[in-house]
């Protein structure tokens, strides 16, 4: 398995396609400041994360 980060321009716009896409996005966030964890409808997890998001 493999775990898939994707940059986007506006997180929460992305957070709105990928759920209405059937993903779920994870009650525990272990690094909210950066990016939000959620996963596919397959369970198979993912990043959303934007530039401005300092890294780590």
């Amino acid at each position: 398995m493999m775990h898939l980060d994707f940059m986007v321009e506006d997180r929460d716009a992305a957070e709105a396609r990928v759920l209405a896409a059937g993903a779920t996005k994870y009650e525990f966030q272990p690094n909210s400041g950066q990016c939000f964890v959620y996963a596919e409808p397959a369970g198979h997890p993912f990043c959303l994360t934007t530039s401005e998001a300092p890294m780590v």
